[in-house]
């Protein structure tokens, strides 16, 4: 008797599934009410807002970074100029801070910075997890080494103890 039942089934599952209505062609939609409309065009301009404010914030960044790029440079000529008299202690102290300020712009998905942090490898340090460049203290052992005696000296040590570390460092 089982059996018997299992044709009557099959029959009437069809004829449901025969029945259902399928959705409406592309064309035979509704068009979007005012109000959708009016998030839509809302929703487009804002993603056009944010990715201008995004472009323009990265072009900020880089100026500054270039800014900032260039009165390292200005401050390693100095440096070079002042061979090993003590007077390249203070350059050396600030030639740090900077170069430790640069490494805030060192992001990897960013591109400011970046091509900075590859070229000066010897003091930059790569650390993957969080996709950022470190600053590795460079120039302030440099002070240490060259000059421990400075007044200086103790400034370097400070920055050394309390600078942002990545991997290695």
């Amino acid at each position: 008797m089982k059996w018997q039942a299992l044709p009557l089934v099959l029959v009437l599952c069809w004829s449901c599934k025969k029945d259902q209505s399928t959705p409406p062609p592309a064309a035979a939609r509704p068009a979007p009410t005012p109000a959708q409309l009016e998030t839509i065009r809302r929703d487009s301009i804002f993603a056009a807002a944010s990715e201008s404010i995004a472009s323009a914030t990265a072009r900020r960044d880089s100026a500054l970074f270039k800014t900032l790029a260039d009165s390292m440079s200005a401050l390693e000529t100095m440096l070079r100029s002042s061979g090993n008299q003590e007077s390249a202690a203070p350059i050396l102290l600030k030639l740090g801070r900077l170069k430790e300020m640069a490494s805030r712009w060192m992001t990897a998905g960013r591109s400011t910075g970046v091509d900075y942090a590859k070229a000066h490898s010897d003091e930059y340090g790569y650390f993957d997890p969080d996709g950022r460049y470190y600053y590795n203290g460079r120039q302030w052992r440099d002070l240490l080494t060259r000059f421990p005696q400075s007044s200086l000296a103790d400034s370097a040590r400070w920055y050394l103890a309390h600078m942002e570390r990545g991997h290695g460092d």
